[in-house]
C-alpha cells in the first residue's frame, strides 16, 4: 500500500457491526409455540388464541382423548420440537406456582405422570420417564429437574425473580436453559437430555387461578436492532 494511502475505517467497521447483528439475528431464533387444547387437563382455562393457560377449581367435563392429562393440571405445546436450536418465552408474573420446560411426546397422559416424572405440586417418582425436564416455582423457591438418567432436583438462587422466563432448547447437544427475560440472567441449565424423539413445550399454571402466557410477540422484540451504518468515511488513519 502506498504511503499516505487512507482506510476507509467506517465502511469496514460499519461492515463489521453489520456482520454482527446478522449473526445475532441467526442465534435468536424464537419458536411460535401455542397451545394444544386436546392435551389440556379438565382443570385448564385457555385464551381463545392458545396462547394463555389458567387453573380453574371446577372440572370440565371433556373428551376423554388419550392425549389429555388427566390427575394433574398439565397442558403440551401444540407443535413438538426436532433437529435445531428452539426459544420461547413464558410470562409467570406473579404466580405463585408453575413450572415451565420440556416433555417427550410419549409421556404418560393417564393417570397424569409416568413413573420417573413429576407432577405439578411437585412430587416425584423415582427412575427415568418421559419428562418433564423443567423449572418449578414453588411459594417463592426456585427448582430445575432433570430426569437423566436420574431424577435429579437443584434448588436454584434466584435473587429478583422473572416475571417472564426464556425457555432455549439446543436439540442437537441435548441442552435445555431458561433465562430471566428481562435482564438475560441464567437461572439454570439442563445437559444431557435423552433426546430420541421430538419434545413438546409443557406448561403447569399455578393454583391462584393467575394465567401463564406465551409472549407471542417476545420475537419481534427481542431482534438486535440493526446498526447506524455511517455515511461519511473516517479520513484520519493514515498508513506508512
Amino acid at each position: 500500500m502506498m504511503s499516505g494511502t487512507l482506510i476507509d475505517v467506517a465502511k469496514h467497521q460499519g461492515n463489521l457491526k453489520y456482520r454482527v447483528w446478522e449473526k445475532m439475528l441467526e442465534i435468536v431464533q424464537y419458536t411460535p409455540v401455542i397451545l394444544d387444547p386436546n392435551t389440556a387437563s379438565p382443570f385448564h382455562y385457555l385464551s381463545e388464541e392458545l396462547t394463555s393457560v389458567r387453573y380453574i377449581e371446577m372440572k370440565q367435563h371433556l373428551p376423554e382423548n388419550p392425549e389429555r392429562f388427566r390427575a394433574f393440571p398439565f397442558i403440551l405445546g401444540r407443535d413438538g420440537l426436532g433437529p435445531g436450536r428452539h426459544s420461547w418465552e413464558v410470562e409467570v408474573g406473579e404466580s405463585c406456582l408453575w413450572i415451565i420446560g420440556v416433555a417427550k411426546g410419549s409421556i404418560n397422559r393417564n393417570g397424569g405422570v409416568a413413573k420417573g416424572s413429576m407432577n405439578c405440586n411437585g412430587a416425584m417418582a423415582e427412575g427415568p420417564g418421559e419428562g418433564p425436564w423443567c423449572i418449578r416455582h414453588s411459594d417463592g423457591r426456585y427448582i430445575g429437574t432433570s430426569l437423566s438418567p436420574t431424577v435429579t432436583e437443584t434448588p436454584l438462587a434466584v435473587r429478583r425473580p422473572p416475571r417472564s422466563v426464556r425457555v432455549q432448547l439446543d436439540w442437537d447437544e441435548g441442552e435445555l436453559s431458561f433465562t430471566d427475560a428481562a435482564n438475560g440472567t441464567l437461572l439454570h441449565t439442563i445437559r444431557g437430555l435423552p433426546i430420541t424423539e421430538r419434545l413438546f413445550p409443557i406448561f403447569c399454571p399455578s393454583q391462584d387461578s393467575l394465567p401463564l402466557r406465551i409472549c407471542t410477540q417476545a420475537m419481534l422484540a427481542a431482534r438486535p436492532t440493526p446498526p447506524t451504518l455511517p455515511t461519511q468515511p473516517y479520513q484520519g488513519c493514515d498508513i506508512m
